[in-house]
Order: structure tokens, then sequence, then C-alpha cells
């Protein structure tokens, strides 16, 4: 203990020196254990206020969690605004991790002071994370910090204990996208949520919302197992109209044939042209699920090798559709260049080694639509007689 005490001194210097030091782990000092990470424990106020001074002034440090195991930690840090002037004058610092909050409140007591005196209108934090806090009453008060924290892209919330004996989180769900504290990440991971129809409704509508800026969504919770492919097929839905979401973790959901159907449909509707085109183009990976599907694999592998949403949409309509061009004909000839354009991409497309379209002939394809419309509009392309300028005979010049 001694040991750790020492090395616990020694950190507090080389955040004073400035050190390459990247991450600090701060702890109460009643609870100290080995360690092969680099961890502060303050054992009074003055020494917190030390540690606090000492970050202001370093240019290194990237990561700070704060774990109160000890829940001394939470007494020491109370009010103190040394160490909270320090942390706030610090500019390196990207991550900050609350650890180990016994289902403290989020927005109440130690978490409320480190979210009003830390995060709000913080403009150096990139990612921010909570373990074992409750949410519950606490997401109005997360979200006013949240969304004055403008450079923040990442955001975890990890509850422990036993899930089931708790009730449904969907209220939490729905605050959490009505506030619209989400909309502004690129990530959001929770885990430990207990979630039903509503809450899955609420995560619908942010995924289908186009203010919605997330890439990444991990999701971990508890549900009524009866509904799980329903569950699927709403999140599935969402997809259709999402153009940002790359990544979708759902290690919760037990999804079958009919499940994984609606998330196929969702990255290739076949229904018709137009319906693929306008199909989701962005997802490149589900996982946590199992069994999935070798069609909604092959979609994911072809939306990720692909980078211009147009031309993975082109791929898919070549495909699995023989084009009918007959809704250009009312246009007359002004739709033809448009069509032939878009046939000699596609050829393009098609032409390359590993597209998975060397089979479909457009070459083909782009000759029976200039046949449609020849049909369709025979005096369009047959030549008028061309006058010669010649008087003929017997005419009377003036």
């Amino acid at each position: 203990m001694d040991d750790l005490r020492e090395q616990s001194a020694m950190t507090i210097e080389s955040i004073e020196q400035n050190s390459t030091l990247s991450h600090v782990c701060i702890e109460g000092a009643g609870y100290i254990e080995f360690s092969f990470g680099l961890k502060v424990y303050p054992s009074d106020g003055v020494e917190l206020a030390r540690l606090g001074r000492a970050i202001g002034g370093n240019t290194h440090l990237g990561s700070i969690a704060i774990s109160f195991l000890d829940p001394s930690l939470a007494t020491i840090m109370h009010g103190n605004s040394a160490f909270f002037e320090g942390l706030r004058r610090n500019s390196s610092v990207k991550r900050l991790c609350i650890e180990h909050g016994h289902d403290m409140n989020i927005s109440e007591g130690i978490c409320g002071e480190i979210l009003d005196e830390l995060v709000a209108n913080n403009v150096n934090l990139t990612s921010l994370s909570f373990y074992d806090c409750s949410l519950t009453g606490g997401v109005r008060d997360l979200a006013s910090a949240v969304t004055t924290c403008r450079n923040l892209k990442n955001i975890t919330f990890m509850r422990g204990g036993v899930v089931e004996r708790v009730p449904y989180d969907d209220t939490v769900m729905e605050e959490m996208v009505s506030t619209g504290m989400l909309h502004q990440l690129n990530e959001v991971s929770v885990r430990g949520l207990k979630l039903g129809i509503a809450g899955f409704r609420a995560l619908a509508n942010l995924l289908q919302d186009p203010q919605c800026d997330l890439t990444r969504l991990m999701l971990a919770f508890m549900s009524d197992q009866n509904a799980d492919d329903r569950y699927a097929e709403m999140l599935a839905d969402s997809l259709r109209r999402n153009r940002r979401l790359k990544l979708l973790d759902l290690p919760s959901l037990d999804v079958t044939e009919d499940g994984w159907d609606a998330f196929s449909t969702a990255l290739c509707d076949t229904s018709d042209a137009n319906r693929t085109y306008l199909s989701n183009h962005t997802l490149s990976e589900i996982s946590g699920l199992n069994n999935m599907p070798a069609g909604v694999a092959r979609l994911l592998r072809m939306n990720e090798e692909g980078h211009d949403e147009k031309r993975i949409a082109m791929k898919k309509v070549v495909l699995n559709h023989y084009l009918n061009v007959e809704p250009l004909l009312e246009w007359d000839l002004k739709a033809l260049p448009l069509a032939i354009n878009w046939f000699e991409k596609a050829a393009t497309l098609a032409s390359q080694e590993g597209s998975g379209c060397e089979h479909v002939n457009v070459e083909a394809e782009k000759l029976s639509a200039i046949y449609q419309f020849a049909r369709s509009l025979p005096l369009m392309f047959v030549p008028s007689k061309k006058c010669t300028g010649k008087r003929r005979a017997g005419e009377i010049s003036n």
C-alpha cells in the first residue's frame, strides 16, 4: 500500500512537470489496489486541489478517469473549487470517464457537479463516459450540459447490476432522443438499459431524423424477447431514411428470419428500381446478432466497399432490375441522352473487376432502351426532307 501511495505522489509530480503521461485515473484513498495503470489517490481536499492545479498546467494529458469505488472521493471533491478550476484551465484533455458511480443519479450530487463544472461549455471534450450511474430523472440536466459541449462526438452509458429487476427505461430513451443530445454525436454506446416498444420507437425516430449525425450506435439492453423481430423491423425500417449510420451493434436481440428480411429490404428493396435506388447504401456493419443470412452480409459488404452512394445504388439496380424506360417516354427525346448516360456509367461499373456485375449485359439493355424510344416515338427518328433552295420549273421570281 505504501508503494502505491508513493507511486500516487510521483504521478502528481509527473503531471506537475508536464511529462508525456497521457492518461490518469483518480480514485479515493480508501480504495487502493494493485494496478498497471497510473492512478492518483488523493488523501484529502488539499492534495486533490494540488492535483487539479497540476492538470490545469499540463499539456499532454488526453484522458482522465474519476472512479468512485471509494465514496470518500466524492466527499473531498464536493465543492473543491481549486480542483475544478484547474481542470477547466486544461485544454489537452479530450476524454472524461466517470466510473463506479454506485448508481448515483447522473444529475445529482458529485455527478451533477461534474456536469456543471467540467462538461457544460467545455470546448475540448470529444468523448464522455458514465459507468454505473443512474440516468432516471437526470437526462434533461445531462442534455443541457452535453448540448453546450460543442465538440463532443462520443458518449457511453453503462449500468451494472441485475437489469431484469429494474423497470423499463423507455422514458430515459425517449428523453435522450427528444432533448436532441444524441443528434450531434457520431458514436453512442448504451449498455444496461431495459427497453420496450416505446424505447425502440424513440431509437427508430432518432435514426430516421435527417439531423442525426450518428455513424456508430451500440446497444446492449434487456427487452421482451418475444418481440425481438418486431424491434428489429422498427430499426430496419428507420434505416431506409438514414444516410449516415455505418455500424449498428445489437448484441441483445435474438433475430429470426423475419427480422433479417427487414434488414435485407432496408439495404436493398427490390420491389422496383426506384425503391432499390432509395435503399440504404451507408450501413456497412451489423454486429452482435446471430445467424446473419449470406444475402444481408453481401449487401453490407457492398456498402462497405463502395465510396460513392450513387455508384452503390447503381450497382444494386444493375444487379436486380432490367431497367424499364417507359416512364421516360413522356419527356420525348429529351430523356434519351439521360438514359444513355446512365447506361454508359452502369457499363463502366459492370466492367470493373470484382464489381459483381460482370455477368450483366448492360450494353444490350442500352440498345433495348434506344429501341423503346424509337418504337414509341417513330416520327422523332425519321429524318425530314431538306429544302434545296432551288426554284421549281415555271416558278416566277419576284
